[in-house]
Parts: structure tokens; C-alpha cells; sequence
């Protein structure tokens, strides 16, 4: 295991170099490629994941009312965001004109191929994140609506198959720093929501003494700083690298689509010399 992260870290962050075999990125992008009918079948269940998605994420959005522009504040929606756009991106990997530029084996991952597998990256956290701390600490009973499913469990789910199990995607140890780019981002934004007057939409009142215009109660800036504060410390420095490596030992046990390096042509063997 630590031989494997040492590897990693000594390759580029998308890369598709392995110590025996390279990446198939057109086999990874287009999965099924082959053979019509398994092609036909993935492409309408990701059209159906995506269309479920966008229904979810806009009846998530109307049921705002009557401030829907305060949507975005919370964290579960920013992840439903990213989560969206990776599985439209991946969609169109497969049915896109994209997908005919892009040549078996090669080394070098094209600007689209590096944003899907970027926002793969990043969205299979994030749900994962989010889904565990809505549960463990928002989540205080009542009634449980369908959005609030899809968003800290199902969405996870639709992911995790996406891009673990029809792409195969690798979870390399450098995504950690997107990983990090999103939840440190999201954590800023906590802290410049507490000097505004935005509160929560969903359960501010007009009582500034109040414990109720924080985004979440666990994280209160204006109340709590302290507490606060310990919170994001545990969040950035354990939750975060745990939640990680957990999906990164997953993905390290799913097999992937490769090619030898043998079938690599020979002015990409001598790309490959020079990065050593």
C-alpha cells in the first residue's frame, strides 16, 4: 500500500502510466465500445441517471421557496453541482463528437478526459463527505422527503457506479488536492456567510440572539468560533484524508482497462523517458 502511494505521487496527477501496464483512455472513456448492445444499454442508463439528477436538483431548487437563490449556500448542493456535471461530462464522453479524438493507449490525457476524471474525483468525495455528516450531525428526525435521499445517499450511489464500476476511473493520491480545493473553499465560504446578513433560509428569524443563521448548527462562526473552528481542523486534517483514503483503497481493488506498454507507440515511449 504505501509502495503504491510513493508510485503515485511520482506520477502526474492525470497521467496513464502504470508500472506494468498504461491506461486504456479510450476504453476508460468509452466503456463497452465494442460490443452495440452493451454500449446502448450503458448510454440509456446514463441518460436516465442524468435526467433523474437534473429532476431531483430542480425540484431540490423550487422547493427553496420563497429565497431559491440561496440554494447554493449549502454545501450538499454545491456537491450536487459537481456531481451533475461529472455524470453529464461522462456522458458525453461516450456519445459526444469528443470521443473520436481520443486514441487507445496514449500517455498524455486530453483537457476533457482530465476534467471528467477530475470531477470524478472530487464529486465521489464530496457525496461520500456529505452524506456521512448529514447523517451523523444534521440529520435530527422527522419526516424524510425523496430530495433529502437523493442528495446524502442515492446520488453517492449513482456516482460510485458511474465512475468506479462502467468508467473505472483511478483514484490517484495527488486527487487528494481537489479533494482539498473544494472542502477548504467550502470551508471559506462558511466563514464569509457569518460576517453577511444571508442566514439560513430555512431557519432564521428575525432574533439575532438566535442560534439559527449559521448554514449549520455544528458550524457556527458567530456563536461557537471555538468549537467552530476544532470542528474544521478535525474535518480538514482527519475526516477528509480518511474519507480519501477509503475510496482510494476501493478504487485500487477495482480492476481497470489497460494496455500493455509494449503497444505504445515509440515517440510516446520516449515522452515517457523524459518525464522520468
Amino acid at each position: 500500500m504505501f509502495h503504491r502511494c510513493v508510485s503515485e505521487c511520482r506520477l502526474p496527477m492525470f497521467g496513464l502510466e502504470g508500472n506494468e501496464k498504461n491506461i486504456d483512455l479510450k476504453e476508460t472513456l468509452e466503456p463497452s465500445c465494442s460490443n452495440i448492445v452493451k454500449r446502448r444499454i450503458c448510454i440509456a442508463y446514463k441518460f436516465a441517471m442524468v435526467a433523474l439528477t437534473w429532476c431531483a436538483m430542480v425540484q431540490s431548487i423550487y422547493d427553496e421557496s420563497p429565497d431559491r437563490a440561496s440554494w447554493i449556500i449549502f454545501s450538499t448542493h454545491w456537491c450536487t453541482l459537481i456531481s451533475t456535471l461529472y455524470l453529464m461530462s461522462s456522458l458525453i464522453s461516450m456519445v459526444g463528437p469528443y470521443q473520436f479524438s481520443v486514441q487507445a493507449g496514449t500517455l498524455e490525457s486530453p483537457k476533457f478526459a482530465k476534467w471528467t476524471w477530475g470531477l470524478f474525483a472530487m464529486s465521489i468525495h464530496c457525496q461520500l463527505f456529505v452524506t456521512i455528516l448529514f447523517w451523523y450531525l444534521v440529520y435530527d428526525g422527522g419526516t424524510i422527503m425523496f430530495k433529502t435521499w437523493y442528495e446524502h445517499g442515492v446520488l453517492f450511489v449513482i456516482v460510485a457506479i458511474d465512475g468506479f464500476f462502467i468508467h473505472r476511473f483511478p483514484l490517484r493520491f495527488k486527487h487528494i488536492f481537489l479533494v482539498y480545493l473544494f472542502g477548504i473553499s467550502y470551508l471559506v465560504w462558511t466563514g464569509i456567510h457569518s460576517t453577511t446578513n444571508i442566514g439560513n433560509t430555512n431557519n432564521s428569524d428575525n432574533d439575532p440572539e438566535t442560534d439559527d443563521d449559521a448554514l449549520y448548527g455544528v458550524l457556527n462562526w458567530n456563536q461557537r468560533p471555538q468549537a467552530s473552528a476544532i470542528l474544521a481542523v478535525v474535518i480538514v486534517f482527519v475526516v477528509v484524508p480518511v474519507l480519501f483514503l477509503f475510496l482510494w483503497i476501493v478504487s485500487a481493488c477495482i480492476p481497470r482497462r489497460y494496455v500493455e506498454k509494449t503497444e505504445l507507440p515509440e515517440d510516446e515511449e520516449e515522452m515517457q523517458e523524459r518525464r522520468v
